[in-house]
C-alpha cells in the first residue's frame, strides 16, 4: 500500500551538561548522556496519495497549506 514519506523538522543538539544536570533535577535518573531536542516545529508530508485521495489541508483553517510547507521546509535547508 503506497503512502506518503513524511518528516518532522526538528534539530537534536549536542548534550550540555546543563542538560545532563536539569534531566537529573527533573526525572531523577542519573543519565550520562539523554538526549534532548528542539521544541516540534512542522511536518513536512510528501503530496503523493493513493489514487489522488488527498486529503484537502488547505480547507483546515488551523494547518497551513502545502505550499506554505514546502516553502518553509526550502527556507530551512
Amino acid at each position: 500500500v503506497p503512502f506518503p514519506l513524511s518528516m518532522v523538522d526538528r534539530i537534536t543538539p549536542v548534550t550540555t551538561p546543563a542538560d545532563i544536570e536539569d534531566f537529573k533535577m527533573g526525572a531523577g535518573i542519573a543519565d550520562k548522556w539523554p538526549v534532548v531536542s528542539e521544541d516540534f516545529m512542522q511536518w513536512v508530508v510528501e503530496d503523493k496519495f493513493v489514487d489522488g485521495l488527498r486529503p484537502k489541508y488547505e480547507e483546515v483553517s488551523t494547518a497551513p497549506s502545502m505550499a506554505s510547507l514546502l516553502s518553509s521546509f526550502m527556507k530551512d535547508v
